[in-house]
């Protein structure tokens, strides 16, 4: 860096890993695992090892910004979920306190390429669909052009990891 970093406090020096992982990515097995160094509150199943190389390369920031949302905001909003309507409403919400450029949605259709097995508490596979999403519709670099790169997520199962975000 050409400048100095200072970090006061555990969450000053997080965000400045997220932010130079954003930029110093490396490759899809790096991120991944210095992902789950960085979002404590996420589980990454192994499945993103694959599909995060696709747009890694002009995208690698915003898939941070859109962590740091996932793992930071949402948590809390969960925790007064009976508090809205619906999902749709609690994603809305959380898309405008996340200042995302889109707000995160539900998928209309097509929903049998979301589901993924993950381990659960009595260590047997428990399927689990991962229907809402993020959208990554501006790259790095906002060239102009629309992408349909989504980050697709659970909110969390008692039965999986501890209730993480998965």
């Amino acid at each position: 860096a050409n400048e100095n970093q200072i970090i006061y406090d555990k969450g000053s020096w997080l965000k400045f890993r997220r932010h130079h992982l954003g930029l110093f990515f490396g490759y899809s097995k790096y991120l991944i695992d210095e992902c789950k160094k960085y979002f404590s509150e996420l589980f990454f199943h192994d499945n993103n090892y694959n599909s995060v190389g696709k747009i890694l390369d002009g995208f690698s920031s915003k898939i941070i910004i859109h962590l740091v949302a996932l793992n930071d905001k949402l948590p809390d909003i969960l925790k007064k979920s009976n508090t809205f309507k619906n999902h749709t409403d609690l994603l809305n919400y959380f898309s405008r306190e996340s200042s995302l450029e889109e707000d995160a949605t539900l998928q209309g259709s097509d929903k049998g390429k979301l589901k993924f097995s993950f381990i659960n508490e009595d260590n047997n596979m428990e399927d689990v669909i991962c229907e809402p999403h993020m959208k990554l519709c501006s790259n790095d670099s906002s060239d102009g052009h629309y992408y349909y790169n989504r980050i697709y997520f659970y909110f969390g199962k008692k039965s999986i990891e501890k209730s993480k975000i998965l």
